[in-house]
Formats: C-alpha cells, sequence, structure tokens
C-alpha cells in the first residue's frame, strides 16, 4: 500500500480487490475511502461496491446527479449495471425510465463497445426489449466485422467480452458457444469480467450450459489471482 494514497489510488485498488473476491482485504482498505468527497472516485468506489454485494457509506443512486450531469448520462457498463440493481431492488423503475430518456444517441461500433453494451442492457431492463436487440445486433455485426478484418486488434483490445454478450442480448445463441471456445485467449484474465457484473448481465440465460462456464472460469481465475497477490 501506499503511503498516503490518493482516492483514485484507493478507489481503483478497491475495485480490483473486489473483482477477484478479495473482500476481506477490501474490507480493510475501504474505510479509506472518503465516500463524501466530490469528483468520481467515490462513486467508482460505491459502484464496485454494490456491483459485488458490499455495503458501503453510500450507493449508487446518491451519485445519480454525477452520473447525469457530470458524466453526462453515462452507459458505462458499470455504472449502468449498479443503478439498474439498485432501482430493482427498490421498485424504482421510473428511475431507470428517466435515466435512459436522458442517454444522448451515440454511433453503436467498435469504437463505443463499452458504452453500447451498457446501453444494450440499459434498455433490456427499461422494459425496451426491442431497441435493446436492435443495439446488440449493431454491436455484434460491427465486433464480428472487426473480428475479421483485424484479429489481433480484437485480441489485443479484449473485444470478446463485449462480443460475447451482445451475442445473447441479439439473439445469436448459436454463435456463443463457438466464441467461448475459440475468441478468448489463452491467457484471458477472466477475473476482469466480474462475477457478479457477469452473472447478471446474462442472468437471462444463466442456465446456459456457456454462461455456466464461463462463470466457472471467472471463479477459477479470482483464486488464481488473489492467492498471486497474497489477498484474501
Amino acid at each position: 500500500m501506499k503511503a498516503n494514497p490518493s482516492q483514485r489510488y484507493l478507489a481503483i485498488r478497491y475495485g480490483q480487490m473486489l473483482a477477484i473476491g478479495a473482500f476481506h482485504s477490501a474490507a480493510a482498505l475501504s474505510s479509506e475511502i472518503k465516500y463524501n468527497s466530490t469528483g468520481m472516485w467515490p462513486a467508482f468506489a460505491a459502484v464496485s461496491a454494490y456491483l459485488n454485494g458490499v455495503k458501503a457509506p453510500k450507493s449508487p443512486l446518491e451519485f445519480l446527479p454525477t452520473f447525469e450531469k457530470t458524466f453526462i448520462y453515462t452507459t458505462s457498463p458499470d455504472i449502468i449495471v449498479s443503478v439498474i440493481k439498485q432501482t430493482i431492488q427498490q421498485e424504482k423503475s421510473d428511475v431507470l425510465q428517466a435515466y435512459l430518456t436522458g442517454v444522448e444517441d451515440f454511433p453503436i461500433e467498435v469504437e463505443t463497445s463499452s458504452g453500447s453494451m451498457g446501453l444494450m442492457v440499459l434498455q433490456y431492463y427499461a422494459n425496451k426489449p426491442t431497441l435493446s436487440r436492435q443495439t446488440a445486433n449493431r454491436l455484434f455485426d460491427d465486433l464480428n466485422r472487426y473480428k475479421q478484418q483485424y484479429p489481433e486488434s480484437f485480441r489485443y483490445w479484449g473485444l470478446v467480452a463485449p462480443y460475447f454478450y451482445s451475442a445473447f442480448y441479439a439473439g445469436n445463441l448459436d454463435k456463443v458457444a463457438e466464441i467461448l471456445e475459440n475468441d478468448f485467449p489463452v491467457d484471458f484474465r477472466y477475473w476482469t469480467l466480474r462475477y457478479k457484473f457477469t452473472e447478471f448481465v446474462l442472468q437471462g440465460w444463466k442456465d446456459d450450459p456457456n454462461v455456466i462456464e464461463l462463470l466457472a472460469r471467472i471463479e477459477k481465475d479470482q483464486a488464481r489471482a488473489r492467492k498471486k497477490f497474497g489477498l484474501q
């Protein structure tokens, strides 16, 4: 641990610990995060905590003004999933609908694959299944095109994750087994997909053997990472 670490460092480190399932180690770090301070880092920490079912002094919805104004209705996947989870838990579907209304149009393509994936999930849970499928199809098709044209770049930028997720939302279920088998690099760090995040995003297909296999790979890689870094 750095001496007098910045809030940026603490929030990122905290999120990484939760992502590998090092909940005990993360708890010790959480007390150093200033959740009442301004800026993006307390919001980042709150999102990470909520995604992983960990209690924090503030919740994602308490940072909603930040997401709407400072981040201009971001569709960052982590933020979107944490907001969706909390609105479901608190039965605030109107909040989700209002947030979707505030999202400005942007091109659905490789360059916006992360935000496009967030939008796809947001539309799905905001009861806009047709829009969600349209977004997913556009994203999947552009990622597929890019993979064919620039396979090395596709792997380098880790585009297999949105490719896999969008296949489900687009209804391309005949493609997911092939993606899981062939498109994840041998050295892929599955823990970066965050178990709880992936479990939620793909809960509509939780019995699909490919989802079950991916979650198992994430768990295994989490254990590897915890052992490597000596975290619990």
